[in-house]
């Protein structure tokens, strides 16, 4: 997913918002298949959030790493919802750096 959002980050013409729901559709699958991995019960109403605080509640990723969660799940949201004056390519370019940066750490605990 995530060199698809470079190719939609690249290309001019593609509204950033496309890139952001993306990061934020690739983060959640991934913490998705990290809570399966753990054998964690999912939530009701699954979600970045959700998804966040059961992992800081478990004690899988620190109160910084659910806040960066936070973060992009609201920009997520933004996008998602047609909030369109929120968002601009320099911070779809800095949501895809921190998506990386997250995705790496999801992938160390899912080991």
């Amino acid at each position: 997913m995530m060199g698809q959002v470079r190719r939609l980050l690249n290309d001019k013409q593609t509204h950033p918002a496309a890139a952001i729901v993306l990061c934020g559709a690739a983060l959640e699958s991934a913490l998705r298949a990290l809570i399966e991995a753990r054998g964690l019960e999912l939530p009701e109403r699954p979600s970045l959030s959700t998804y966040s605080q059961l992992l800081r509640r478990e004690e899988l990723i620190t109160k910084q790493e659910a806040k960066d969660l936070e973060q992009v799940g609201g920009l997520r949201n933004a996008a998602a919802h047609g909030q369109f004056e929120e968002l601009s390519r320099e911070r779809a370019g800095l949501m895809e750096q921190q998506t990386n940066l997250l995705l790496s750490r999801i992938s160390e605990l899912r080991l």
